[in-house]
């Protein structure tokens, strides 16, 4: 729980809140990060963790956060741990669902899965909604990470 005093994120992480989000700006555009929380609350540990959940707090958060901009974005990058496949989303206060809010970003970044014990090296997929997952094997066995460029608005 996000109050609970053992949560030492909310304590010692710079910024003690659950979405955080940040706007880079250049001279060529104004792009959006935002990070999504789905971490269970404080209980037992693998192999129980292996599904997150987004609470209506988080998402009334992530709702407003990409309502928020002031002056419109590029483009907005959600990312996150979890593959949206092992979430479960509660709805905004505003009855407002993960598949709309997902209108307004174009790609979710995300882990945990890794690569399926090497069966599944390349985890990705274009939703529906028209957005990409993009999930990263780890970095503990494989040493793997993501290199991504924004050019002229096109991630590569």
């Amino acid at each position: 729980h996000k109050d609970h005093d053992r949560n030492f994120f909310r304590t010692h992480s710079a910024s003690k809140e659950h979405v955080l989000s940040h706007v880079h700006v250049t001279e060529y555009g104004r792009y959006q990060f935002i990070s999504l929380d789905a971490c269970p609350r404080p209980g037992p540990r693998r192999p129980f963790n292996f599904f997150g959940s987004v609470t209506t707090d988080a998402m009334d958060d992530l709702e407003s956060r990409l309502e928020d901009a002031l002056t419109p974005v590029n483009r907005t990058l959600v990312f996150g741990h979890y593959p949206l496949s092992t979430v479960r989303f509660e709805r905004s206060s505003k009855g407002t669902s993960f598949r709309e809010l997902s209108a307004h970003f174009g790609e979710y970044l995300c882990g945990h899965l890794h690569t399926l014990l090497g069966f599944f090296p390349h985890l990705h997929v274009r939703h529906a909604a028209g957005f990409l997952e993009l999930e990263l094997g780890d970095w503990k066995d494989n040493r793997l990470f993501r290199v991504m460029a924004l050019d002229h608005d096109v991630l590569s």
